[in-house]
């Protein structure tokens, strides 16, 4: 994970090294999620600042997560 730019994982143990870690991360988290992944109104993780959350608008739908991971990805690259 030190050796990575940036991690992209589901919202699952992987997540929660990394942000630990201090590694930028997107925690890519279904629409019902479970209390650890409450965020900001920014969508960053409260426990680790570090932790971008993608949430699913409505459950099983994956596409706006996709999206917005792909811009995320595209802003981090570009600056």
């Amino acid at each position: 994970i030190l050796n990575c730019d940036f991690v992209i994982s589901t919202s699952n143990f992987t997540a929660c090294l990394a942000g630990s870690l201090g590694k930028k991360t997107f925690a890519l988290d279904h629409a019902d999620s479970t209390w650890i992944w409450t965020y900001n109104n920014k969508n960053m993780a409260t426990w680790f600042s570090n932790v971008k959350i993608i949430k699913q608008s409505e459950p099983g739908n994956w596409e706006n997560v996709y999206e917005e991971l792909k811009n995320e990805i595209k802003h981090y690259l570009n600056t």
